[in-house]
Parts: structure tokens; sequence; C-alpha cells
């Protein structure tokens, strides 16, 4: 039979901040109070009567039958207990339990207190109104005065049994409770701390005591709850974080009557956040450091071979004997596998940073097959390899999509098929491929080479990787071309696989039909897919050059200018002069960016050539400076040209938020300074052409 409650203590047991259940000694809930209701979601006459078992998971009501009942029934009590309640809508809810047993009329009962793990505990204050009401009704009603006790001890005893610390203070600051779980914690007895000022002894840490006074002020001006954390010291002198709450009670005129304020021990929390925080500045100064040193390093490798291949560009152009033209080549051809490999770490270190991102414009499918092949025709012709291409004639001329990273793939994957195949031929495949409602293009790369091995392809996308030690050894390379090849297509929308001797690996593509792999077929077959953007027909202009008039003398008399060179490095000073005193210009050569500011206040320049990195001052404030002089004297701004070594994501922005108008990397390629001379000398004389107002 469900025992009546005096409506005093239903009303405390409604108010207080935390789940309170009564179940009798058959498991039937008695008595449930609203705080636990809401945190289920159920309603009063849900529950009532109904065994305590059902609203528990099942290893909670295992837990439950094992452990919690017997040990109430064994011992009376059950302190600090984990399991979890099965809400209405059918959410774990994780608690912490405190029960005892009590016996009314030779019948057992069983109290328990619930607390919601993580939950905060807030509106504190009800707790002491409840205890005033409840002290109010002991003297009111005689009668209840039994059950208000029993009432009272339960709160008091859940208080006292709570893991958290529990101190009340007044408007003074002076310690009025002190709970055992306080003496735990902080290592003071209760008879020490009751009276004392909580912020007059050395209880708060001295470095946050400041911002504890504010704290503590604003809970005893304004604030009813509020939470905070901070250092205090335990008894013995160490230090520990806490996390604590705070519910202020206030009389009818608002003036603080007490603060009931709980307190946690986040020590740990706190130390592995501190730990984190470390590792995390570690680990980007770390990467900080890998990214000044791969600037650094492509820095010093570009500026000296710069002057190799320039100088190389420049010897070309000259008479030379068959004999010697081989030595050219092979001076240029080394200088441009070195650059290769400086290009594939720093695009593996742009991967790895998240920085790797696909530009979305027009560009020629055609062209950008043609002038893969074009290129590496040459290392083709010198295996006696045939090299060729096919594309499918309905795929449309003109896409949307990253040309030049398209273009990337294909040199690696081709290059790579003309690396390995000693004999026969290797063939560049473009269709449509259908695929998940989207258009694909598919291309395939197929050589006639060795082929490879199965316990070796599962290893070729991965970074630092090639099919064994004797590949790197005969072949060279990075080991890096794949995995960036793998990451652009996969940025690109597509996937990439391979086949080889009857073997597959890789991101296979869904549409891919499941053929029999022929396993007598020689060499290996490259596949990757991109998605297709929406067509655009916009017409490409495309630029032809002939190596036999690159370089034009009459080019200085048709598009005349006057060049500015600020470079520090002798070797890279002659090649510039010598390439554009081909082109017919005269150039003035400065060695910093202090010279250029006093070259350009002397004379009018309509071209300046600017290094990075110089002595003195650097191309950037250089370069900020002759913008600002020539805005604040209103003179005509030259075209400044960026000539760096520093070849970063980042490089070419810094270069153009500064006010630079255009960007060169080193080694110069010969046609890329052509090019910026044409847009220089093209635009100074529509100027010259155009009439004055």
């Amino acid at each position: 039979m469900i025992q009546p409650i005096d409506e005093t203590l239903h009303n405390l047991l409604n108010n207080a901040p935390c789940g309170f259940l009564s179940f009798t000694d058959q498991g039937s809930i008695e008595i449930i109070n609203s705080t636990l209701l809401k945190i289920l979601g159920y309603e009063l006459e849900e529950l009532v009567g109904e065994k305590f078992y059902s609203i528990l998971p099942l290893a909670s009501r295992i837990f439950y039958e094992t452990h919690f009942l017997p040990l109430l029934r064994l011992h009376g009590k059950a302190d600090e207990v984990y399991f979890s309640l099965r809400s209405k809508p059918g959410n774990d809810v994780p608690m912490l339990i405190n029960g005892v047993r009590r016996e009314n009329a030779g019948n057992f009962f069983y109290d328990c207190v619930f607390m919601p793990i993580r939950q905060r505990i807030q509106y504190e204050g009800e707790i002491l109104q409840a205890k005033k009401i409840a002290e109010t009704a002991v003297q009111e009603q005689k009668l209840a005065e039994s059950a208000l006790r029993q009432a009272h001890d339960q709160i008091s005893f859940h208080i006292e049994n709570t893991p958290l610390a529990t101190i009340i203070w007044n408007a003074q600051f002076q310690v009025q409770q002190w709970s055992r779980q306080a003496e735990k914690i902080f290592g003071w007895q209760a008879e020490e701390v009751i009276g004392k000022n909580l912020l007059e002894w050395q209880f708060v840490f001295e470095e946050d005591l400041e911002n504890v006074n504010a704290e503590a002020e604003r809970i005893i001006e304004d604030v009813n709850t509020s939470t905070c954390q901070n250092r205090n010291y335990r008894k013995d002198g160490s230090v520990i974080y806490c996390e604590w709450f705070h519910s202020t009670l206030r009389d009818e005129l608002g003036k603080v009557i007490s603060v009931l304020s709980f307190a946690q021990d986040i020590t740990d929390r706190k130390q592995a956040e501190i730990e984190l925080e470390q590792a995390k500045e570690e680990a980007e100064a770390s990467t900080r450091a890998k990214s000044e040193f791969l600037a650094n390093m492509s820095h010093e490798i570009r500026t000296p071979m710069n002057g190799v291949l320039g100088m190389a560009q420049l010897l070309e152009t000259t008479d030379l004997t068959d004999e010697q033209q081989d030595f050219v080549r092979i001076i240029s051809d080394s200088g441009g596998a070195l650059l290769k490999v400086i290009d594939d770490i720093l695009d593996f270190s742009k991967i790895e940073s998240g920085k790797f991102e696909i530009e979305l414009h027009p560009f020629d499918l055609t062209d950008v097959v043609k002038s893969v092949c074009n290129l590496l025709s040459s290392s083709a012709l010198d295996r006696k390899i045939l090299l060729k291409y096919r594309i499918q004639p309905d795929i449309p001329t003109t896409l949307i999509g990253d040309g030049s990273r398209l273009r990337q793939v294909l040199l690696n994957l081709v290059g790579n098929a003309i690396k390995f195949t000693a004999e026969g031929e290797v063939t560049v495949e473009v269709r449509y491929q259908k695929e998940d409602a989207k258009n694909n293009l598919l291309f395939m790369i197929r050589d006639t080479g060795v082929g490879i091995e199965r316990d070796r392809l599962d290893r070729l996308f991965q970074p630092f990787m090639q099919a064994d030690a004797s590949i790197n050894r005969k072949y060279g390379g990075t080991g890096l071309g794949l995995a960036i090849s793998k990451h652009l297509v996969e940025l690109m929308g597509g996937k990439i696989w391979v086949e080889s001797l009857g073997h597959r690996s890789g991101d296979v593509s869904t549409n891919w039909p499941p053929q029999d792999l022929q396993t007598d077929r020689k060499g290996s077959t490259f596949f990757f897919t991109i998605s297709l953007q929406e067509r655009a027909e916009i017409k490409l202009s495309s630029v032809k050059t002939d190596d036999q008039t690159i370089f034009d003398r009459q080019m200085a008399e048709q598009l005349p200018l006057k060049i500015l060179l600020a470079e520090d490095n002798i070797v890279n000073q002659k090649f510039a002069s010598f390439t554009l005193k081909k082109l017919g210009y005269q150039v003035d050569i400065v060695n910093n960016g202090l010279e250029a500011l006093i070259a350009v206040q002397t004379q009018s320049y309509d071209l300046i050539l600017m290094d990075i990195q110089m002595p003195e001052m650097d191309g950037l404030s250089a370069t900020k400076q002759i913008r600002q002089n020539s805005s604040e004297n209103s003179i005509a701004q030259p075209y400044i040209v960026a000539m760096t070594a520093n070849a970063l994501p980042n490089d070419q922005q810094v270069c153009l938020d500064v006010g630079m108008d255009d960007f060169i990397s080193k080694p110069i390629d010969i046609q890329e300074l052509i090019r910026v001379l044409a847009q220089v000398g093209s635009t100074q004389k529509s100027k010259t052409l155009s009439p004055k107002p």
C-alpha cells in the first residue's frame, strides 16, 4: 500500500535538485519526485506502483539484482553506486546513486537519491529553502515531525555522501558547513574551518585570488547560480584544480542568507587539457619548422639551379657540336629531374597540411593530353618506345576543371610507364564513363613493360613507397608521385587503380566491369577517373612557341621597355641580362632593394624584375616603398614582377599582396620571361597609342 505523504514533505522532495525514488522490498515504486520524473520524461502515474527494474536497461538490471539490492538488504545502505536508468524516449541516463534501507511498521523500504553524472547541480538554494520549510512544518505540525525528520536526515545523508564537496557560507564569506567529502578533497576537518573566512586563509591559490574575489562579490551582489574554475590549496600544501557550482539563497528582500557551493576535483582532467595544449603547440611548432625548412631548402636549391638551367638554355641557342648539345641536354634533363624531386616534396607537404586545392578553369582536354605526350616524346624516342594517345570523339574539347593538376597526374603516370618499359609502346586513352548519375572521364595509361607483382601492388599509392628497393636504385624517384596523383584524383572527384599481371589494386570505380583479368598480358595499366563539371562553350587561346624564334632581337623595337633588374646573385644577373640582351633590351642592374629604391627615384622604369631575398632591403619591402612613393608623388607605377626561388603555396599570394603584378618562379623559364615582356610591352604600347583626353 502506498504510504500517504505530508504535503510539506511532498513539496520538499519535489523541489529537491536531485532525483528521489523509494521502492518496496518487493521492488514496487512507492515514491518518485518531480526532478527524477523530469529527467526520465515520465508522468507520475506511469511509474508509481510499477517495478523499479522496469526502468532499468538490461546491464543495469543485472547489476541491480546481483549487487545493489543485496547490498541494501545486507548492510542497509549502498554508497556511490553507478548504473543507468532508461528514460521514456529510450535513452540510457547514467546515474550516481546513494541508497538506504528504512523500516516502517515491519516493512522494509529503500530510499534512493539519483544524481545524473556530468549534470551540474543547480538551484541548491532551493534545498536550503526546503530545509526552512521543513523546520517550519515541524513546528506547525507536530504530527508530521517524524516524517519531516526522516526527510531531513535523508537529504543530509545524501549531501554528506555526494561525491562533490559541499560547502555552505554566508554573506561575510564565513564557512557554515563543511561536508565529509570536502574534508576528503581538501584535507581540512570541519572543525578546523567552520567560522573561517574563505578568502582570508590559504585556501585559494594566490594567482587565482583576484578572480575568485570578484566572482564571490558577484555572487553576493546579484547572481543566484554560477559556475567557475580555479586552483585551491589542500591542507598538505599541494595545489588542485576545482570546478565550483554556486547557488545563492536570498530572503524576500534579496539579501543573501547563505551560498551553497559544490566543488569537484578536476586536476586530472585539467592536467590532460594542459598536456594536450602543449602537444598541440609542439606539433604546430614542428609544422612551422618543417614549412620553414622546406621554404629554405627550395630557395637554396632553386637559386643556383636558376643559374645552371638558365645558362643551359642560353647555351642551347649558340652554335654547338653534336657532342656539346648532348652535354647541354644532360645538364637540362638533370636539372629538371632535380626540380621534379623538389616539386614532389613541396606538393606532398601541401597535401599533409591540407592546403592543396583544386582550381576550376576552362581547359582544352586535347591540348592537355597532347602537351603531355609532346613533352615526354623525347624520352620515349630515346628508349625506342611508341607513345600514342586516343580520345573518344564525343568528349567535348572544352571542359571545366583544373587542367594543370590533370596534366600533373598524366605526366607522372605516363612518365612512369615510359620509365618502366624497355620495349613496345605506351598508350594514353580517354573515354566517357557513367557512374552514380555523374559523367566522368576515364583515363587509361597502358604500357608493355615488366609489370608489377601482386605482393607489391598494394604499396604503390603509399607515400615514399615504391614496388621495391631495387626499383629505387635502378630508376630513381622520391616515391611520392603516385601518392600525390592519388590525392589529386580524389580532389577532382575521381578514383585511381592499377591492373597488372592479372591482379588489381587501388580504389576501383564501381562501374568498372568485373571482367576476368588476363594473366598473360604484359605490362601494367593505370586507370583514373575525374568528375566532369558543366560544359562551357569558351574559346581557349593557345600560344605556340617556336624554339627557333625564341630570341627575336626585334622584340625590343616592337615593344620597347625600360627595365630594372634587382638581383643579388651574380649568376642570375648574368642570365637575366644575357637573355634580355638577346631580345634587344638593355637592363639596369642593382644588387638589393635599397638600390632599387634609389634607381626608381632617379629614372622611370616600365618593368622591374624584383628578387625577393636580398641584403640591405628585401624585394617585398622595396615593392611596398616603391608603391607608396609613386602614389604620393603621383607618378606612373612600374610593373613589378617577382623572381623568386620560394615556391610554397602562399609565396605567390604574399608577393601580390604587397603590390607586385606578377610572379616568376626560379629557375626562370625563358618563355615565361618572354610572356611577361610581351604582356607589359603590349600594355605600354596601348597606353602610348591611346589618344590623350
